[in-house]
Parts: C-alpha cells; sequence; structure tokens
C-alpha cells in the first residue's frame, strides 16, 4: 500500500486539472475506479456483471458505486479525450486523387474490306 500512494499522487499531478478534481474525493484506488469505468465502455458489461467481477481482484464494489462512477468520470474523459483526438481528412477534401471517371475505352472494329 505504501508504494501505491506516491504513485497515485504522482499520477494526479499528472492528470488532466478537471479529472483530478473529478476523481479527488473518490474514496477507491485510482486504478480500481478507472479499472472498472474503462471495462464498463469497452466491454457490453452491466454494473451488476463488474461488481461480480472485481472479487475476483479482491475488490469488493457495489454497482451503484460503479454506476456513480460512470456518471462522474465518462464526461470528464470524453471531454479530455475529444480535444486531444486528431481530425478526420478526407483524400477527396484534400484534392488529391480524385475520381476522373473511367477512361475511354478503344473499341477495334474491323474494316469490311478485306486486302484494301
Amino acid at each position: 500500500m505504501r508504494l501505491i500512494i506516491p504513485t497515485m499522487v504522482r499520477l494526479m499531478t499528472t492528470l488532466n486539472p478537471a479529472l483530478a478534481r473529478v476523481l479527488k474525493r473518490l474514496h477507491y484506488p485510482l486504478y480500481v475506479i478507472l479499472t472498472c469505468v474503462r471495462w464498463y465502455v469497452a466491454y457490453p458489461l452491466s454494473f451488476r456483471h463488474l461488481e461480480e467481477m472485481m472479487p475476483e481482484r479482491a475488490i469488493s464494489v457495489d454497482h451503484s458505486t460503479v454506476h456513480r462512477w460512470a456518471i462522474k468520470v465518462l464526461p470528464v474523459l470524453e471531454k479530455t479525450f475529444r480535444r486531444h483526438k486528431k481530425a478526420v481528412r478526407s483524400e477527396l477534401a484534400t484534392g488529391r486523387n480524385v475520381y476522373q471517371g473511367p477512361s475511354p475505352v478503344e473499341v477495334f472494329v474491323p474494316s469490311s474490306r478485306q486486302g484494301a
């Protein structure tokens, strides 16, 4: 436990200030909160499934607690990630590789006169 506290303090100083403010008042370790919220978002799990999975990691968490974490943390995480997300650029918008349509096809037409 002694190693976790300095690590959490160091992590809280490097986090986005808005996220650090939200996580500051929560009484569980940071890795537990972020693990539960990440699993809830990344996989099709309900809060009750997470409640059943956490004892396998020797953590006792109620499903309503995980729900409160999700309500508090997810909007802040979304704002943080959207700010750092790169813009999507389309090839057509840049003017390169624009589709020109089919190229003209040459058709061989044999002449009706032979030997001419």
